[in-house]
């Protein structure tokens, strides 16, 4: 049993059960007139022209528009202007980091929330070290004992790939490019073995924001950005999540999210579906939905999305360590946070409005000034494309 940042408590059960078991455990215990609310504790799993020289090969998503087979982010005016600034940091709540070429000197301390140690994998719960020890499944596994169930995958660094479209170290002569190249990042581990919980990181939303969590000190750079690349499955916003991102907000602190990659609704995922949150999906070349992006009224934003790059399986036979010099990049919502230190207060503002619709230009989908059937409800708000007019 522990505390959360919202005086919520935490319950363990003696043993793993089915979601519907919990769901109906949770309804029973919101009966009692000493208890304010219960719900289960979801579970959920990841969801200026530089001169490195996989831009020129791979990063067809951060390119000007040349209709009609590649509808990028036109980044390069963007960083004609700025290339972002070293007082603003972003938050990664994902898997943790790995050490890389592309990665030196672009992260500030951070912290691994993951509070089981099985999960964790890391021989230990929370602490100071945030590294990716990886997050692999095998058969035996999948087939009994602890992580009975879960999918069986090689480890996926995933917040190593959400860092380098963040912001890897840019126009250095290597590897891939940033979108932004010096804002600062926090790594904070939320995500390990099967997944994470909404309660750790409800913690971590509180932490990377600069707020008290029992058990942990002060995040001394609080995030002016938080990224979460993740999402499970929930009709509603969970009160753990939503209680987090309202402290997360009046603290000032921005919070991006994906909006999933089960090309289904994102009003059915969370933390997509959550108040006060940019939920970001994805699209293709040709600027219409990728075919894994999830959708709906409760996406602000949708981005281009790059095929993840991987050259070689950054693993060796026990699925432990990452091969020196083999790294992929991560698709969304990577785009939108890179692009959100430059333009947090803009952003911030437009949070408190019911909608925040983005312009659409002489490049947009066919149609132009009047979608064709489905696009505005598969899109929703916009496509994420930087222009000149961004100087003022």
């Amino acid at each position: 049993m522990r505390q959360l940042g919202d005086g919520s408590t935490v319950l363990e059960l003696p043993s793993r059960m089915p979601y519907d078991q919990v769901e109906a455990l949770a309804a029973e215990l919101e009966q009692r007139p000493d208890v304010l609310w219960a719900e289960p504790d979801l579970w959920v799993t990841a969801d200026a022209v530089p001169n490195d020289p996989q831009y020129a090969t791979e990063h067809w998503h951060y390119k000007e528009v040349t209709a009609p087979s590649n509808y990028g982010a036109n980044l390069p005016p963007a960083w004609d202007i700025t290339t972002g600034s070293p007082s603003v940091v972003t938050a990664i709540l994902d898997t943790g980091k790995l050490d890389h070429e592309d990665l030196v000197g672009r992260f500030l301390p951070g912290y691994d929330m993951i509070s089981d140690s099985q999960i964790a994998n890391d021989g230990g719960g929370r602490d100071a070290d945030p590294s990716d020890p990886g997050d692999w499944i095998t058969s035996a596994e999948n087939a009994s004992g602890y992580f009975a169930g879960c999918p069986v995958r090689n480890s996926s660094w995933h917040g190593t790939h959400v860092a380098g479209t963040v912001g890897a170290a840019t126009n250095n002569g290597i590897g891939v490019s940033g979108i932004n190249w010096v804002s600062p990042m926090i790594a904070v581990r939320v995500l390990g073995k099967c997944g994470g919980s909404s309660a750790d990181i409800a913690d971590a939303i509180r932490w990377a924001a600069g707020l008290p969590v029992a058990g942990t000190p002060l995040n001394a750079n609080p995030a002016d950005v938080i990224n979460m690349s993740l999402s499970g499955s929930s009709a509603t916003c969970p009160t753990t999540y939503q209680n987090a991102i309202n402290d997360a907000r009046a603290a000032g602190t921005v919070v991006v999210v994906a909006a999933g990659n089960n090309n289904a609704d994102a009003g059915a995922r969370s933390p997509s579906n959550c108040a006060g949150v940019i939920t970001v999906g994805a699209t293709a070349g040709d600027a219409w939905k990728a075919t894994y992006s999830n959708y709906g009224a409760t996406v602000e934003i949708s981005a281009p999305a790059a095929t993840r790059l991987r050259r070689h399986d950054p693993l060796d036979a026990q699925h432990r360590h990452p091969v020196a010099g083999r790294r992929l990049l991560r698709r969304l919502p990577g785009h939108v946070d890179g692009h959100a230190p430059r333009r947090r207060h803009r952003l911030a503002d437009a949070l408190g409005q019911p909608h925040h619709h983005a312009r659409r230009g002489a490049h947009d989908p066919p149609g132009h000034g009047d979608p064709v059937p489905g696009w505005r409800e598969r899109l929703h708000h916009g496509h994420l494309r930087c222009r000149h007019r961004q100087r003022r």
